[in-house]
This record gives C-alpha cells, sequence and structure tokens, in this order.
C-alpha cells in the first residue's frame, strides 16, 4: 500500500484505490508530554491529552486507524508520562461522544453568543492556587445567578520560569565577585576613614592588595601610618556589581566617590563627570 505523508497525517492508497488517512509520526518522536505529576495546572495536562485524542478522531478515516491511535494513546500516556489510566479512558469517551453530538457548529456558536465569556489570566502556583480559584468561581458564579445573566468564567494559568519560584544558583560568595565597585572602612571604631574603588578581579584578591601586596595602597599606607588593624574581607562592602566594562565601573565608582566622599581616596573623580562638555 503506497503512502505519503503531509504534516501529522498519514495518506494511504488502499486496495480498493481509495485515500485512507491516519495520523503520522516522525521516527525521531519521544511522545514525551507534561508528565502527570509535573509542577504544571491539571488543566494543561488533560488539554495535552484532548488535543491528541481530538487529532486522532479528525484524522483517522477507519475505525482500525482510529482504535490503533488511541491505542497507541493510552500506551504513551499510560507508561511514559504517568496519566491515570482511569482518566484518559473517560476522555476518550467523551472526546468521541461530543464529536458524534447531534448538535451543528451553528447552534454550538448560538450557545455560546448567548453567554458573556470571562476570562482570568492568573499566575499558576500549585494545588493551593487551584483550591482558591475553585472556590473564587464558585463565589462570582453564585452572585451572577441573582442578576439572571448567562456568563461563562474562565481561568487561564501563566506559566513561570522555574527560577522565578526560587534561586536556582548558590549564592555566590563576596570574595569571588568580580567587575564591582566596593566600599572599605578602617576596622578601628574610633577611625572614620573610608575608601570607595573598583576592581576587575576577585574582591578577595583585591583585598589582598590593599592589606599586604599593593605598596602604594592608600589603605595599607592608612594602616601602616595610624597602626590600626588592616582591612580584610569582613570590612568591605560591595556598592555595585555586574559592570560589562571598566568605562562602566569607573563611572559608577566616581558617582560613589561623590556621594560618600572617602578620605582616603586620592583622586576624588576617577573619571570626571561632565554634564556639558
Amino acid at each position: 500500500m503506497n503512502s505519503i505523508a503531509f504534516l501529522d497525517v498519514k495518506v494511504s492508497k488502499a486496495e480498493s484505490n481509495r485515500l485512507e488517512t491516519s495520523v503520522y509520526r516522525k521516527s525521531t518522536n519521544t511522545d514525551i508530554y507534561i508528565n502527570w505529576y509535573a509542577h504544571a495546572p491539571t488543566a494543561w495536562k488533560v488539554s495535552t491529552l484532548k488535543c491528541l485524542i481530538k487529532r486522532a478522531i479528525m484524522i483517522c478515516s477507519t475505525e482500525t486507524a482510529l482504535q490503533n491511535e488511541l491505542t497507541h494513546i493510552k500506551f504513551v500516556f499510560t507508561t511514559y508520562n504517568q496519566y491515570p489510566p482511569k482518566l484518559i479512558n473517560e476522555i476518550i469517551s467523551k472526546e468521541i461522544k461530543a464529536t458524534r453530538s447531534t448538535l451543528t457548529d451553528n447552534e454550538k456558536k448560538t450557545e455560546k453568543d448567548e453567554s458573556q465569556i470571562i476570562t482570568l489570566s492568573l499566575p499558576y502556583v500549585g494545588d493551593k492556587g487551584v483550591n482558591i480559584v475553585t472556590k473564587m468561581k464558585k463565589n462570582i458564579s453564585s452572585a451572577i445567578k441573582e442578576s439572571k445573566e448567562k456568563v461563562d468564567i474562565r481561568v487561564t494559568y501563566k506559566a513561570k520560569k522555574l527560577g522565578a519560584q526560587f534561586s536556582v544558583k548558590d549564592k555566590e560568595k563576596v570574595q569571588h565577585l568580580q567587575n564591582i565597585v566596593y566600599h572599605a572602612k578602617c576596622p578601628n571604631k574610633k577611625c572614620t576613614s573610608h575608601y570607595v574603588g573598583q576592581t576587575k578581579c576577585r574582591l578577595g584578591k583585591r583585598a589582598t592588595e590593599h592589606n599586604r601586596t599593593n605598596k602604594t595602597s592608600h589603605v595599607l599606607i592608612h594602616s601602616k601610618t595610624t597602626r590600626h588593624r588592616r582591612v580584610w574581607l569582613k570590612d568591605y562592602k560591595v556598592l555595585g556589581k555586574g559592570y560589562g566594562s571598566t568605562f562602566k565601573r569607573r563611572i559608577s565608582e566616581s558617582l560613589f566617590v561623590k556621594k560618600l566622599t572617602p578620605d582616603l581616596n586620592v583622586q576624588k573623580d576617577a573619571y570626571k563627570l561632565k554634564l556639558f562638555n
């Protein structure tokens, strides 16, 4: 039997020279859909299953092709996606019954036109959120019944990235931060001296330079001159981070120098700020 595939439809020529259609899948198809236990609205999961069942009913031109496709759907959703078998059978029965219903398209359209559709778009927050929405819909429906108006309330859920619920990355330690503008205070309680700087390297490395290796550092010179305890990591505060260039860091540093007026900064401007040239 000759056949050709177009999108998700397989058109075959039967022995009686009659064309038959069935569902077509690529060889790379994985049959992996939204898992039943995934953190997603139940409506999305049910809709995914309904969509595939409706596709099978619409495309398959013979009862044999339809039953083969429905058997495949049952196997895929129970085995790979962990859907309850009872739910799958119920949805299949409902969809087949709805397809064979005696209502015409015009009658369906008239019924929909008679009622006003109100759609609520809400973020999905799990089962507790669904329960709250269900109660809300009941309260709204009760209030509408008193006005004797036909209103269809529908709820759609907005998708959210996993990172929006909680941080998926470990918090970066202060000493590993780079491309930053920082503020350093003299650890002596009676001393008010402080310093603002910027660095491309890690803050831990820059703190070591101010502590002992950079002999020209005014922070280190201050500690030696006053014999105050040397500045270390706990005495630093990150004022800004994530700068993509030296120019941006220097601009930010200049703004913080203007704001905080640190006495250990010899230069008063890392970058000359001008409103007009």
